[in-house]
């Protein structure tokens, strides 16, 4: 038996000004699943908040919309025990969730709000693991049938999930249909959860990413048949303002 520990990725934030960076990601086979987990909401979408849960799953449906692939099911159980390990959302204190398992081209995303300070609207990122079990086990559960996922020549990325954490004291504008366009005035919760989930994707934070950019730049194919040239970047995670 063997074990293996991932340390923690660093989660990215949304700062006021920052824009939203997506770049195209494509597949043919099953669409993606995002399911949003609320044990350590902090009152955020639960109770008399239960409609602003709305807001998430049209963000999800974005990505859900657009995102095909193979992931592999992660699966607790005889002798092999995945442990899936995040901070809380609401209070920031290790979790660790012995004998995970979760469906096959499913994510799991625990999200929730507590007080992130003056000038950040939310944060997110990949969760991270503990494994005990077999080689064999280790490799299907941290590639989910994907390619190279760590590393300098990692190309593709694989996660059971991850964290949302919207800062609680922010004038949030929970948009009742995201389908259409008005004036508002607050921070646009929608435009945020679709950030903090581009980074629970491994977008900005994955080996991947980092693997295809260039000085201060970044060099995805698909990006660039897209923006007509290298991405300038903001910072190592983050399109340029105003791109």
């Amino acid at each position: 038996m063997m074990q293996k520990k991932n340390l923690m990725p660093n989660m990215k934030s949304s700062r006021v000004l920052l824009a939203v960076g997506l770049f195209a990601v494509a597949g043919t086979a099953h669409p993606l699943s995002i399911q949003f987990n609320y044990d350590y909401d902090g009152g955020f979408f639960s109770g008399l908040n239960e409609s602003r849960k709305g807001v998430l799953t049209a963000a999800a449906a974005y990505f859900e919309n657009r995102i095909s692939d193979n992931l592999l099911a992660i699966t607790s159980g005889g002798g092999n025990n995945f442990t899936a390990r995040f901070d809380r959302p609401d209070n920031d204190t290790e979790v660790l969730i012995q004998n995970y398992s979760i469906a096959a081209n499913t994510i799991e995303i625990f999200v929730g709000a507590r007080d992130l300070g003056s000038s950040t609207l939310g944060q997110g990122g990949p969760g991270s693991y503990s494994i005990n079990g077999t080689p064999s086990y280790f490799n299907s559960t941290t590639r989910r049938g994907q390619g190279t996922v760590s590393g300098p020549l990692a190309t593709d990325f694989a996660t059971w999930g991850g964290v949302i954490t919207f800062d609680s004291n922010s004038n949030w504008y929970f948009d009742p249909d995201t389908t259409t366009s008005e004036s508002f005035s607050g921070f646009d919760l929608f435009s945020v959860a679709l950030h903090e989930l581009g980074h629970v994707l491994g977008y900005g934070t994955s080996a991947s990413w980092d693997n295809q950019i260039s000085g201060s730049s970044f060099t995805g194919a698909n990006s660039i048949g897209v923006y007509g040239g290298n991405v300038p970047l903001f910072d190592d995670a983050h399109w340029q303002n105003a791109l």
